[in-house]
């Protein structure tokens, strides 16, 4: 069964990654610099985690 808000999401992911050539630091960017112009945050960034791959 296919959800019409799911696929709503997807299509406007997919527009704007396509935006942005698909790159995500293009995408961080943008929000970034958008963020500057609003008072509160539009985008935060949590602590990076380590990625440990199986042995």
């Amino acid at each position: 069964m296919k959800d019409p808000i799911i696929e709503d999401i997807h299509k406007a992911r997919a527009k704007l990654s396509a935006r942005f050539g698909h790159d995500v630091s293009a995408l961080g960017a943008f929000l970034r610099k958008e963020q500057k112009k609003h008072k509160g945050k539009l985008v935060s960034f949590a602590e990076k985690r380590t990625i440990i791959k199986p042995a």
